[in-house]
C-alpha cells in the first residue's frame, strides 16, 4: 500500500494534460519502487510518458533519473530505482499525448525500500 504522504500524483483528478508536480522528500540512499495505477485508458491512441527527476533541494533544478516505459493501457506498473542520497527529493512528471487522451485518476507512488505489493 502507497504512503500518502510520499504519493506523488494522488489520483483525486483524472489525468488528461500534462502535468507539473512538486517534489516529495524521500528516504535518502533507499531503494523505491515506482507504482503507477492507471484505472482507464481513453482517446485515440493515447500515451502517457513518465519521467522520474530528483534534486538536492526541493525548490533546485531537477535532473532527469528514470524515464519510464510509455503507457497506454490500464494496468499497475513497477519501476525501481535507488534515491541518491545527495539528492532526496524526487518528483515524477507525467506527460499525456493522443487525441482527447484520459488516464482516469491515476496514481503515482513510491513504495520505500523496494517494497513490491499490490493494493
Amino acid at each position: 500500500m502507497l504512503d500518502s504522504l510520499i504519493l506523488l500524483r494522488d489520483g483525486t483528478v483524472d489525468l488528461t494534460v500534462t502535468e507539473a508536480p512538486a517534489g516529495k522528500m524521500l528516504s535518502r540512499g533507499a531503494k523505491a519502487t515506482l507504482k503507477v495505477i492507471v484505472p482507464a485508458v481513453t482517446g485515440t491512441t493515447p500515451t502517457l510518458n513518465i519521467v522520474v527527476s530528483d534534486c538536492d533541494t526541493l525548490g533546485g533544478t531537477y535532473v532527469a533519473i528514470h524515464t519510464v516505459p510509455q503507457i497506454t493501457a490500464t494496468s499497475t506498473y513497477y519501476f525501481t530505482f535507488t534515491i541518491d542520497p545527495k539528492r532526496p527529493y524526487v518528483k515524477a512528471v507525467p506527460t499525456v499525448g493522443g487525441t482527447t487522451p484520459n488516464f482516469g485518476k491515476t496514481v503515482i507512488g513510491v513504495d520505500v525500500a523496494g517494497q513490491y505489493e499490490n493494493l
